[in-house]
């Protein structure tokens, strides 16, 4: 049995962390990320969460604003890199120690943006109401503009009433 030549060789595999504004644009590779950690789980509510521990390079994180995109590439000849999570930060946990300034960050699914977001009013959608274009104006109605959605014709079956949390 011979083996592929593309896994034969040395490989460099490594992680790759993208700052981004909050509209999801890229504006900077983001160095000094110390450790971390990553769970996705499309099987929970939110979608996942991740950790990390970043040293201060005066990188002018904005953490209630500035988003960041994590990406692992196998470090394989014609294999590309894949993005892994698309995440938002939570307040740091700040340390000083030795002239070393640290941040230890929890990261959030964009998910949590839909989740803490609440509707001002109830509203009630009629039986035959398109599901994907009903979902896509409130995804929208949160100031966020990047959504994925599959086009499907499936319609409410029965009436539904949205309510505030």
């Amino acid at each position: 049995m011979s083996m592929d030549p593309i896994w034969a060789g040395p490989r460099r595999p490594r992680w790759r962390y993208l700052l981004l504004d909050n509209t999801d644009q890229p504006l900077r590779a983001l160095d000094g990320i110390a450790s971390g950690s990553c769970e996705v789980a499309a099987t929970t509510r939110l979608g996942g969460s991740a950790q990390l521990t970043i040293d201060e390079r005066g990188q002018d994180i904005d953490w209630m604003r500035h988003r960041i995109q994590i990406t692992y590439d196998p470090g394989l000849r014609g294999i590309d890199p894949w993005p892994i999570a698309t995440m938002l930060f939570t307040s740091p946990r700040t340390i000083t120690r030795d002239d070393r300034t640290t941040h230890t960050v929890d990261l959030l699914s964009k998910m949590s943006i839909i989740d803490e977001d609440t509707v001002e009013t109830r509203y009630s959608l009629p039986a035959g109401t398109p599901i994907i274009p009903t979902v896509v104006a409130l995804i929208e109605s949160t100031g966020e503009t990047r959504i994925a959605t599959t086009d499907s014709d499936t319609a409410l079956a029965a009436a539904m009433v949205g309510s505030v949390r």
